[in-house]
């Protein structure tokens, strides 16, 4: 990254944000919580995709209705799970389009 032109360099440790999203998924199912971002919050990401699309083009900013953002998630909700150390034995199964 480069900030008034000096260049800043930033590393992570690596972690399985895949591994994150599927058990914070099955731990709402589990427990018989409701998801966040709930259905509501993608549904707010389309609205603005789809007014991005028409603004351009109309080239014209296009205005949106008040969305509602009461289940957006926060930071409560971060979590680090480190990545599997090994690779996963293959599945033979068909390929999709295999009969």
């Amino acid at each position: 990254m480069a900030i008034d032109g000096e260049t800043q360099e930033q590393t992570f440790e690596p972690h399985s944000q895949l591994a994150a999203e599927f058990t914070y998924f099955s731990n709402c199912i589990l427990q018989g919580e409701d998801l966040k971002p709930s259905g509501v919050e993608g549904l707010n990401d389309i609205r603005i995709i789809q007014a991005l699309h028409q603004s351009v083009q109309q080239i014209k900013p296009i205005a949106l209705d008040q969305m509602d953002h009461s289940r957006h998630p926060g930071p409560e909700l971060i979590t680090v799970q480190p990545p599997s150390p090994k690779t996963p034995k293959p599945v033979h199964a068909a390929s999709p389009g295999d009969s």
